[in-house]
């Protein structure tokens, strides 16, 4: 984890030098986003395999979902066997990487759809941290 963050930490360097947006690895921001959203929701990581969750609380298996985009859209959780999904969003801020928003929701089954009203927050914009400065 300490060459990803250096790496970022260079790559969030470059991009202000040279006034461009920040390209974070997505297999990075995915396993900040797993260590965040485990000490976040107190739950214990479970796997790497593709098909299975990333955490589990309780009984509860929960898939981690991370990104750097200004929103959060909807994903494919084709194959994942979950109950919840963590959605996990940073954002870049000069050489500053932010978490920004954290919910879990429940996983559509059925054809079922998931709205705001499902979603239950755990950092809201206003509670954003710092992850790398």
């Amino acid at each position: 984890m300490l060459n990803g963050h250096a790496a970022a930490r260079e790559e969030l360097r470059a991009a202000v030098a040279k006034n461009r947006p920040a390209k974070l690895a997505s297999q990075f921001l995915g396993a900040l986003g797993e260590v965040h959203a485990a000490k976040i929701l107190g739950a214990s990581h479970v796997s790497h395999k593709v098909d299975e969750c990333d955490l589990k609380l309780n009984q509860v298996a929960i898939e981690v979902k991370s990104t750097a985009r200004s929103r959060i859209d909807n994903v494919s959780l084709a194959g994942k066997q979950c109950d919840e999904v963590c959605f996990v969003r940073f954002e870049a801020s000069g050489e500053e990487l932010w978490l920004v928003e954290a919910f879990t929701r429940p996983r559509p089954k059925n054809g079922q759809r998931v709205t705001e009203d499902d979603r239950t927050y755990h950092v809201e914009p206003k509670d954003r941290y710092r992850v790398i400065w």
